[in-house]
């Protein structure tokens, strides 16, 4: 029996920044229900990880897509669609994993960080978003689609401490899923978002933090 009410059967979908965690964790879901699924990130190693994890899985190989890419870049972008709707034949479902939490390379992170940082933090949460949005659109309304955009509970009105940037984009790319859901479902697009509170990774760490000051985090919706 199956676990979902929809048959992902005759769906497609692709997942950014799926060479861990969330991203990981919702490409193997969606692959075992029978969704063909699109995996990208930057990380190599880490997509071959995720891939083999869906194949140990039982799924096909055909119904894996592996396209090593950064979104953030307009190339990066038209690749991932071009490859899926190549593939595939369309896209169904987009899923806006790619995020994270950036520092300045100096230790500083908050609003100790260089402003150039938010920057790039806004470019990786939220532009990448709307901008994958944009180019997938046509292929989505095509098959009455969905965003699904993965933000946090960062996003919401209590904060961290040296999470600023990123709390300020996770707000932004809720409010930009908002609009999109009243604009697209004109066309036939859903759109809503998830966030999810603390997850073992190692996101806190990656951005420069100790295990210790990692620990300490302490973000409540």
């Amino acid at each position: 029996m199956k676990s979902f009410v929809h048959d992902f059967s005759i769906k497609s979908l692709f997942v950014q920044g799926s060479s861990s965690g969330i991203g990981a964790g919702t490409a193997l879901l969606f692959a075992k229900e029978g969704a063909k699924v699109t995996i990208t990130g930057r990380k190599p190693d880490g997509l071959e990880a995720t891939k083999q994890s869906i194949l140990n899985a039982g799924v096909k190989e055909d119904n894996v897509n592996v396209v090593i890419a950064d979104i953030t870049d307009a190339v990066g972008r038209e690749k991932v669609i071009s490859s899926t709707v190549e593939k595939f034949g369309g896209v169904d479902i987009l899923v806006n994993n790619a995020g994270g939490l950036l520092h300045d390379g100096k230790g500083q992170a908050g609003a100790s960080a260089d402003v150039d940082v938010l920057q790039k933090t806004m470019d990786l949460n939220v532009y990448s978003a709307i901008q994958m949005v944009q180019l997938a659109r046509p292929h989505l309304a095509k098959a009455k689609g969905e965003v699904v955009n993965i933000s946090s509970i960062a996003g919401q009105p209590k904060g961290a401490p040296r999470f600023l940037y990123y709390c300020m984009a996770k707000g932004a790319l809720d409010q930009m899923t908002r609009g999109l859901a009243v604009e697209l479902i004109a066309e036939g697009i859903r759109v809503n978002s998830v966030s999810p509170g603390a997850v073992v990774t190692h996101f806190a760490q990656n951005a420069g933090m100790t295990d210790e000051q990692a620990g300490k985090v302490n973000i409540r919706s």
